[in-house]
């Protein structure tokens, strides 16, 4: 559990792999919330990543998600 003074900012690291060793990584498709009264996106850092062709929060308009970016209701969806 990481304790955080408030106003202070959290990074949370995603590493995706590969159900299986021999099966490759095309894609990666990811729906998440937050509680936005104690929480708000900030942004997407892709620093010390594999280069993907493109990774972030598309502006799909599915299910009310990704209505900025970032999004900022509580809700969101990362592409890879």
């Amino acid at each position: 559990m990481q304790c955080v003074p408030i106003g202070e900012p959290v990074s949370i690291a995603l590493h995706a792999v590969a159900a299986a060793d021999t099966q490759l990584f095309r894609a990666l498709d990811m729906v998440f919330t937050w509680e936005p009264e104690f929480l708000g996106l900030v942004g997407l850092d892709n620093t010390g990543a594999v280069p993907l062709l493109s990774s972030g929060f598309p502006l799909t308009g599915d299910h009310g998600l990704n209505e900025g970016d970032p999004p900022w209701d509580g809700d969101g969806c990362y592409r890879s």
